[in-house]
């Protein structure tokens, strides 16, 4: 790999424009307007975002995770709660979120405070997953070191053995977090790098607006 073709690589972005007088009042509405484009134009992975942690040294850590859910209060995900991400959510609820559609040049940027979903939307959810991803559930201590890899498919075979014939319960350290926003931000890609940027801040019962430079 040349290191000239990283700093040449680029593009001209100018798909799209953003308008502050066509934003919606509530961001959620915005979002969900954008992710539905994303869903509609059958982008890859539409609902992936990078959620952002951090642990008890304030190390930064991000990785790929799936929205799967907006409810009133916030963005929802999935995980066991003694993963790395898990365990940092516990000592630090401040997180941030970034989703990002190349094809359609747009960031949404969010950041927001996480705490636990409650037990019967986990439950709700762990039931419509696919058996294999139950099982794998119960298989699996996320983010622990794997010294022999038949070591997991030994646990997972076994977890089919133990759950032969029943349903798969939902592991009391495997559930959802839901990510209250208190900021968002709007990145639409324009030509000659002068993007456009909105956030929305809370104030009073509602959220103000202001563009940012690029």
């Amino acid at each position: 790999m040349s290191t000239e073709n990283l700093k040449n690589n680029r593009r001209e972005y100018s798909r799209y424009q953003l308008d502050k007088t066509e934003l919606a009042d509530e961001p959620a509405e915005q979002f969900k307007l954008w992710l539905s484009e994303a869903e509609n134009d059958k982008l890859p992975d539409y609902n992936a975002m990078v959620l952002s942690t951090s642990d008890s040294e304030m190390q930064p850590h991000s990785r790929i995770v799936l929205l799967r859910d907006i409810v009133p209060e916030g963005l929802v995900f999935y995980t066991n709660y003694q993963s790395n991400k898990g365990l940092e959510i516990a000592d630090n609820k401040r997180v941030s979120l970034l989703f990002f559609w190349p094809s359609h040049e747009r960031q949404v940027r969010i950041e927001g405070c996480a705490s636990k979903a409650p037990d019967s939307m986990s439950d709700a959810y762990f039931a419509g997953r696919p058996r294999d991803s139950q099982l794998a559930a119960h298989a699996s201590a996320q983010s622990q070191p794997l010294d022999n890899p038949k070591e997991l498919e030994n646990i997972f075979k076994l977890a089919e053995t133990t759950f032969a014939g029943k349903q798969v319960p939902r592991p009391s350290n495997w559930g959802g977090f839901i990510i209250r926003p208190h900021r968002w931000e709007f990145w639409q890609g324009q030509p000659s790098r002068l993007h456009q940027r909105f956030e929305y801040r809370p104030e009073g019962n509602g959220w103000i607006i202001r563009q940012l430079q690029p």
